[in-house]
């Protein structure tokens, strides 16, 4: 049995349930996705849990007593989680400890922290932030696993009627001009448009759009994993993906927005007149086929499974 984290829930108990309750409220305010029973990342915790379930793994989810946790640990996310768990593993409470993928953003300004010998394996999304915690980190360079989380194909599942010809737009962090350049080309190029801007939609009004679209274009600077990629994928839409490819500027790392893209499941663009040559030529993208990958590489059960076998790896 393994024991999640989520929350520094048995040394406030109390406090953490109310900081959920308001990382909750938030959510709502801005139309996000939410739920009492993920916490944390919400869209990671959910697939995980999920996946989890449907292998029939026994787990406990953020326990409120120190004697229900397990000797194997996992802290998916909350840097405070992550010290008491370190702490517990001095006393002889925890064997194993994991930690990630959703502890912080900068892992330079936790060095002393995640440089701890008490962590047996840190969890990172894809190969850039791999790289990039390797240096940030050296001590964690041996201990580093990518687990990319997966989605809900039940759910996220097209329905085989025929479209018109019409792109979906996902709106992240690029420029205003940039859109408007973007969608004049996909016009140029005969095609209708719809658009979804992050941070601003809820899980129902991006489904029913990827339901009419053929394909989708995503518009974003940098991705350590871009869940709604992999959402758009197993609606069967083949996305074509800006991806910039920012070096970071602290670390020198090559960023991706698109860690997971390939053949199968889309193509990337770095300028626009890339995108307008994909374009012009229908059978480049939409032969492809990308909930088959999806169904192959990346649902909630398959992805659960990999961390599993990530943790079996270190535990004895």
């Amino acid at each position: 049995m393994i024991t999640i984290f989520t929350e520094n829930s048995t040394k406030h108990p109390v406090l953490s349930f109310i900081k959920r309750c308001l990382r909750m409220f938030k959510k709502f305010i801005q139309r996000k996705s939410f739920s009492l029973k993920y916490g944390g990342h919400y869209a990671v915790t959910r697939s995980l849990l999920v996946g989890l379930d449907e292998l029939h793994i026994n787990y406990n989810y953020n326990p409120k007593k120190i004697d229900d946790i397990n000797k194997t640990v996992l802290i998916l996310s909350n840097i405070g989680a992550l010290e008491t768990a370190i702490k517990l593993k001095q006393k002889g409470k925890i064997e194993k400890l994991f930690a990630g993928p959703n502890i912080i953003n900068n892992p330079g300004n936790e060095k002393d922290l995640l440089s701890s010998k008490e962590i047996d394996g840190f969890i990172v999304n894809c190969e850039w932030t791999k790289e990039l915690y390797s240096i940030a980190v050296p001590e964690l360079k041996n201990k580093l696993y990518i687990w990319p989380a997966g989605v809900d194909e039940k759910y996220w599942s097209p329905i085989f009627i025929k479209k018109e010809k019409i792109a979906l737009i996902y709106k992240k962090n690029d420029t205003n001009n940039f859109y408007l350049s973007v969608k004049r080309i996909l016009k140029e190029n005969g095609w209708q448009t719809l658009t979804i801007k992050y941070g601003d939609y809820k899980e129902k009004e991006f489904k029913d759009k990827l339901l009419e679209s053929l394909i989708s274009v995503f518009l974003s600077k940098g991705e350590s994993q871009g869940l709604a990629l992999v959402e758009s994928w197993s609606m069967d839409v083949p996305t074509l993906v800006w991806n910039p490819e920012i070096i970071e500027p602290k670390y020198k790392i090559r960023t991706s927005s698109c860690p997971f893209l390939n053949q199968e499941n889309g193509l990337q663009w770095k300028e626009l007149n890339d995108l307008d040559n994909i374009l012009k030529d229908d059978n480049v993208y939409l032969n492809i086929k990308p909930r088959e990958w999806v169904m192959n590489n990346m649902t909630d059960k398959i992805c659960a499974q990999k961390l599993i076998d990530i943790i079996k790896q270190n535990v004895k």
